[in-house]
């Protein structure tokens, strides 16, 4: 095998923005929503829960193919897990893999992708709908209330449309995550196609090598 394909960067590892939007959702709790209660921390991580089962269930034919692909080249462990390096990376060997299952990879993620796509159209026309809901809902609660301080009233309207503003929570992060999911795997099928490239370029050296010798 080329050293080539030994100095392509494939970063499979997968990258949890959902974290990382669970950790601001977090943040601007503590910030923002200093009226919320204890009890709102163990309904952040069911709605966690729920958000990752929703997106899994509407993308989940991506996560197949690319179960399928990346199982053909991580290593896997006696204990069934796939091993990793110090660094917590997956350990990868793309010389398993043959092309014509690379290719098959791209093919069919290509057509499931153009499908998914809706996924990420029909999340971020909710996503939007909650917030207009939430915004409209939050001022007219907050313009019923005649008197009081500005914080009393502002901490009035937020307790009166916790159910519409976990709604947009919840649709926000249904989006993002979904949106992200595609993202990775179309920077999966443009690193799997490049392997692919450079494995067709040896494949071709090595033909006509063998042709010059004859």
């Amino acid at each position: 095998m080329s050293n080539k394909l030994d100095q392509i960067e494939i970063d499979t590892e997968e990258v949890n923005v959902f974290e990382q939007e669970i950790e601001s959702l977090s943040a601007m709790r503590l910030s923002k929503f200093s009226d919320w209660t204890e009890e709102d921390k163990e309904f952040v991580d069911s709605l966690k829960e729920s958000v990752t089962k929703q997106v899994q269930r509407n993308l989940s034919q991506l996560f197949a193919i690319e179960n399928e692909l990346l199982s053909k080249v991580r290593i896997l462990q006696p204990d069934g897990q796939y091993a990793k390096d110090v660094f917590g990376a997956y350990i990868e060997d793309w010389s398993r893999i043959e092309v014509k299952d690379m290719l098959e990879f791209i093919n069919a993620g290509s057509a499931t992708l153009l499908v998914s796509t809706k996924y990420s159209f029909d999340s971020l026309t909710d996503a939007v709908i909650a917030k207009y809901v939430y915004d409209d809902t939050y001022d007219a609660a907050y313009s019923s209330f005649m008197s009081g301080t500005i914080d009393d009233k502002t901490a009035k309207a937020k307790r009166s449309t916790l159910e519409e503003r976990w709604l947009a929570i919840y649709k926000s992060l249904v989006q993002k995550y979904t949106q992200t999911v595609i993202d990775k795997f179309e920077s999966q099928i443009k690193r799997v196609q490049k392997v692919v490239d450079i494995r067709m370029d040896e494949i071709r050296r090595e033909w006509y090598a063998t042709r010059e010798f004859k």
